[in-house]
């Protein structure tokens, strides 16, 4: 398993669009399946896995969910994912689980930060 700073390095470069302006230092947004901008301070359930209900009969879906922050890495800022403990040593990047329109599938913003 890899360690932060090893998913770090493996970042290619982003595209920096913020309010449809080119901008350097943070990525771009990104989306959940039905359209709904991912910001700073969102809670999104993720999709995690299928299996047995707690009484042993049919098929239940299991979630996770996470928090999502911008994190800073060498002069730019990315959107990561964390437990919701705030444990902000371990994290994943969204990048890693969008599609080339950065679209979240199997992800739904479920709490978005106050305004």
């Amino acid at each position: 398993m890899m360690n932060n700073e090893q998913k770090d390095q493996l970042l290619p470069s982003a595209s920096l669009v913020q309010n449809g302006v080119l901008c350097e230092g943070q990525e771009g947004n990104y989306f959940d399946e039905k359209g709904k901008e991912i910001k700073e301070f969102s809670l999104i359930k993720i999709f995690h896995f299928k299996g047995v209900n707690e009484k042993g009969k049919g098929i239940k879906n299991y979630f996770m969910y996470k928090w999502v922050r911008l994190k800073e890495f060498k002069g730019k800022m990315y959107w990561v994912g964390l437990h919701i403990s705030d444990d902000s040593s371990d994290y994943f990047h969204l990048r890693s689980i969008a599609d080339k329109n950065r679209v979240l599938k199997g992800v739904e913003v479920v709490q978005e930060p106050f305004a």
